[in-house]
């Protein structure tokens, strides 16, 4: 599977900020002229005076630099600026906002698969963004703010998932998921809520939604069900808990396993007999 690409509006430089993170993304930075990881004397970017917030500068950049393709360096020139028509802000003094409209352009033109990383001054702003291309057509694209926590789906999407006996690989990835869960639950419309958090959960670990296993379970037992399942070596089922939040973990002949969290922590055990998933 190629790398997807990913473009950093010149108000985030955050994605590699978690060492765990790095190694499981399959994602490729391209170079290309004022990128804001374009690498200069000083072995760090030029953006790095205007936005950092509480992240390592050295750091994140030397996690970065091993994931640029550096062949082909992209040329810009003969693109346009793209612009963002949804209310949106840049960085002031920004140096690399050309660079980064015009790589927008690129991606756009060449229909590549991409994730567009915003900041702090736009976290709060109406998605999708709304951006219109140098052809005048507008296209849409749903930024991430803070990765460790989005539930749009798009950072499964580039997750390596490790056939394996784990019931949660990638739990690492879900802890932030779970805090941003605990911290919401009491305050917003909990079962929209839990599917949010759950599903993405869910993805992260290998696991997709299952329509007809949710569809015979909601019959069976007589409320709604949502089931996920994963395939491969060792098949597993999580049925989302819709009254507290977490999931019931089944294997594959349908024996209990125990309750988990969204992070992929045991919160309680197998009770086989009276915790069911019906296959039909």
């Amino acid at each position: 599977m190629n790398p997807t690409k990913v473009a950093l509006s010149p108000c985030i430089f955050e994605l590699m900020s978690s060492s765990e993170t790095e190694e499981k993304l399959n994602v490729e930075f391209d170079l290309y002229e004022d990128a804001p990881y374009f690498p200069d004397s000083q072995r760090r970017p030029p953006i790095s005076r205007y936005h950092f917030h509480c992240i390592s500068c050295s750091s994140i950049y030397s996690k970065i630099q091993r994931k640029v393709s550096y062949s082909p360096i992209i040329s810009l020139k003969e693109h346009e600026e793209s612009e963002i028509i949804s209310d949106y802000i840049y960085p002031e003094n920004s140096e690399t906002k050309e660079s980064f409209l015009k790589y927008i352009t690129y991606l756009n033109k060449n229909s590549l698969m991409y994730l567009l990383f915003i900041g702090l001054p736009n976290c709060e702003k109406p998605k999708p963004f709304k951006i219109r291309l140098p052809n005048g057509d507008i296209t849409e694209k749903t930024p991430i703010f803070s990765p460790m926590s989005d539930c749009s789906g798009q950072i499964s999407s580039v997750i390596s998932i490790s056939d394996g006996p784990d019931i949660f690989p990638n739990k690492n990835l879900c802890l932030a998921l779970n805090e941003e869960f605990l911290h919401k639950r009491h305050t917003e419309n909990k079962i929209p809520l839990i599917i949010e958090y759950g599903t993405e959960a869910a993805l992260r670990n290998g696991f997709a939604e299952n329509a007809h296993l949710s569809a015979i379970n909601s019959k069976k037992q007589g409320n709604m069900r949502k089931v996920y399942s994963r395939a491969g070596k060792y098949p597993m089922y999580l049925s989302l808990d819709l009254e507290s939040g977490g999931f019931e973990v089944f294997d594959y002949r349908g024996i209990h396993l125990g309750q988990f969290s969204f992070s992929g922590t045991q919160v309680k055990s197998p009770e086989p007999k009276t915790h069911k998933i019906y296959f039909s």
